[in-house]
């Protein structure tokens, strides 16, 4: 296999520059090097009318080069004009003038808040961080995030940030809505893969691997996990078509008994894995066989962790509903934006529901209404897990 003919470095720029438009009123901070590249990228290409202020001083500028500082008055080459009152920003900024920031951390959590302050307690910590640089406000502030990280790895990407510096969906689902803050996060780029956010929970998720990474290599590298059977089907089963594309229904392709073995021993292997590093785990699945949940409660036992099982029901017309919305829906945009990772339509609901193996009393579960939404079956959860867990003293 030969070398690719690009850097990681200007893959990231480049996946970055693609979300920008001439829409895009974007500024940068320190050591900003991806964005200020993909902004200018950006501009150079698809996005001519973008707007930029190098350093948040120097709008529209052209510089021939990328200086060693991202603050630097190198950066200001061929600007329109200098903006250098801190008044002219913060007021631009409130205003919604700017309205693009894409900044990183020491830490990022799976809702894309991030901690540039303190490792460890802020009272005593194990390292002081630069600070937020204006995160606190600018998160807030404005309603397109992006976020990058050229260091993907279980210290960056943490379960809990140590000192919260900037918000990006606070504690997930309409968190930041109840706050009355605007948009928030719309990705994470970082040198393994692309992530970006579900649209109900607001929690990480993969969209996009790079070239020659894989689902597992991911997983390793992350310190918050969520394991999904969609995701592992998708890339952990070479050759297994979606039985759309193949013309055959529930059972063929990626659907097939052997398909379906082989993603559910991959999901208990990168359990295992990742309870070992000590993160905590979602495993998402169908689990409508009795064998792949006592699989799992295997790794649980050994590794001494606990385990509940989240059974979410609906009415079935709820269900219908959903599903067929998912299939009207083109395959460029689900590829986009991920506005559905699974493949299953209303006949794999129907082969499903038949197959399903009920749940035993040996086996802890909660079942969980959606029929209502994503929200109100988020809070009952919620609820039933809080109680279930003072229960048994987790």
């Amino acid at each position: 296999m030969s070398a690719p003919e690009y850097t990681i470095d200007e893959l990231m720029v480049t996946t970055l520059a693609r979300e920008f438009t001439n829409e895009t009123r974007a500024f940068n901070g320190a050591v900003s090097f991806v964005p200020v590249c993909a902004y200018l990228l950006a501009r150079r290409t698809h996005a001519p009318e973008l707007v930029w202020a190098a350093s948040s001083i120097a709008i529209d500028a052209d510089p021939p080069a990328i200086p060693e500082s991202t603050l630097s008055d190198g950066l200001w080459a061929g600007a329109a004009m200098l903006s250098g009152s801190s008044y002219d920003f913060w007021s631009f900024a409130q205003g919604r003038r700017y309205n693009t920031f894409a900044f990183r951390g020491a830490q990022m959590d799976a809702y894309g808040n991030v901690n540039n302050t303190v490792i460890g307690p802020y009272e005593s910590p194990k390292v002081r961080l630069p600070g937020g640089g204006g995160m606190a406000d600018l998160g807030c502030m404005l309603p397109l995030i992006y976020l990058w990280s050229t260091t993907h790895d279980p210290r960056t990407f943490v379960e809990k940030l140590d000192f919260r510096s900037g918000m990006g969906w606070g504690d997930g689902g309409d968190d930041r809505a109840r706050l009355g803050l605007p948009g928030g996060p719309q990705l994470c780029v970082t040198n393994l893969c692309v992530f970006d956010f579900h649209p109900e929970t607001k929690r990480m998720r993969i969209r996009s691997l790079h070239p020659g990474v894989t689902v597992e290599h991911v997983a390793e590298a992350t310190g918050f996990a969520h394991l999904s059977t969609d995701e592992l089907r998708r890339h952990g089963t070479p050759g297994a078509e979606e039985p759309a594309q193949t013309g055959a229904g529930y059972g063929a392709g990626r659907y097939s008994a052997e398909a379906r073995a082989t993603v559910y021993r991959t999901l208990a292997a990168e359990t295992n894995r990742a309870v070992a590093a000590g993160r905590a785990v979602v495993a998402d699945a169908t689990f409508i066989r009795r064998a792949d949940r006592l699989r799992l409660a295997e790794v649980a036992r050994a590794r001494g962790c606990p385990l509940i099982f989240l059974e979410c029901t609906a009415k079935e017309e709820a269900v219908r509903t959903r599903l067929e919305a998912r299939a009207s829906e083109p395959s460029s945009r689900r590829a986009e934006d991920g506005f559905a990772r699974s493949d299953a339509r209303w006949e794999t609901y129907l082969v499903q529901r038949d197959e399903r193996e009920p749940f035993a009393t040996d086996e802890p579960h909660i079942a969980i209404d959606t029929t209502a939404g994503a929200a109100a079956a988020r809070a009952r959860a919620l609820r039933a897990l809080w109680k279930r867990l003072r229960r048994s003293g987790t």
